[in-house]
């Protein structure tokens, strides 16, 4: 057999392959459970005003800070009369928080805001 040939057989199989895997393995995020996801689908359930999403940032403060809430505590302090609610995991980025704003546009109850920050390093 040619090396032509054998280089055609590879990518025919490893396009069939990767198609074939296409198909059958969908991400379903609608029956997809994870905790982030859960958190996510109670604060809709209750009808949660202002959604904070966030990455370790959120939560990492230093020793010598005087005030260690996080954002969102403080928010809660200052709006009392609204609800917040948290989303965060470590390196949660830009394409994630889309992925969560995608899955909010389908649900019924919708917060009122949504809070997305910007890392300026990325």
């Amino acid at each position: 057999m040619s090396l032509k040939k054998f280089i055609v057989k590879i990518f025919l199989f490893l396009l069939i392959v990767t198609v074939s895997q296409a198909l059958i393995v969908q991400p379903d995020a609608e029956n997809t459970s994870f905790p982030e996801k859960d958190l996510l689908d109670k604060y809709l359930a209750q009808k949660t005003e202002i959604i904070y999403f966030g990455d370790s940032s959120l939560y990492y403060s230093p020793a010598n800070e005087l005030d260690r809430r996080t954002i969102p505590d403080r928010m809660r302090a200052i709006l009392q009369n609204h609800s917040v609610g948290e989303i965060y995991y470590p390196a949660y980025h830009t394409e994630v928080y889309q992925a969560f704003c995608e899955y909010i546009v389908k649900k019924e109850n919708k917060p009122l805001i949504i809070i997305i920050p910007i890392n300026l390093r990325s």
